[in-house]
């Protein structure tokens, strides 16, 4: 037989929505300290994750991009380039950014492009691809 605990917030399996109190990766609310294991990763939400530009589908030319630096394992410190879309970080590398400056200079009056990833690691290839206007992706 299972116990139920009078938890102070509600979970939402389907959008993991919590009604009073959200948990981060290294505390849980002081409140609620037992919980099981689902539980626990169903309410993990991880803080801070940059995603790579190519898991978007098309990305507008007109969005700030700002510098943050981070640490490696080593503790070496190094700077990437990223843009908040739609509530997302997503890092830049330096050759999405040599690609796109091809494509504006060719065609300057792109609005859209796309990325295509390929590879892993130090062995991963970007490849910039206009989007045209009747290409275009509407985006909610």
């Amino acid at each position: 037989m299972l116990k139920s605990y009078n938890y102070n917030c509600l979970i939402n399996y389907r959008n993991i929505e919590h009604t009073t109190h959200r948990l981060n990766a290294k505390t849980f609310n002081k409140e609620k300290t037992k919980m099981n294991i689902r539980e626990a990763a169903m309410a993990y939400e991880p803080k801070g994750k940059t995603l790579n530009i190519a898991e978007l589908e098309q990305i507008p030319v007109d969005l700030e991009v700002t510098k943050e630096t981070h640490t490696d394992k080593e503790g070496k410190a190094f700077t990437i380039q990223v843009f908040e879309y739609q509530g997302n970080k997503y890092r830049v590398p330096a050759t999405v950014l040599e690609g796109l400056k091809g494509i504006l200079n060719k065609f300057p009056n792109t609005k859209f492009f796309s990325v295509l990833k390929q590879g892993t690691g130090i062995n991963t290839n970007y490849q910039v691809i206009p989007v045209t206007a009747t290409e275009e992706i509407k985006i909610e």
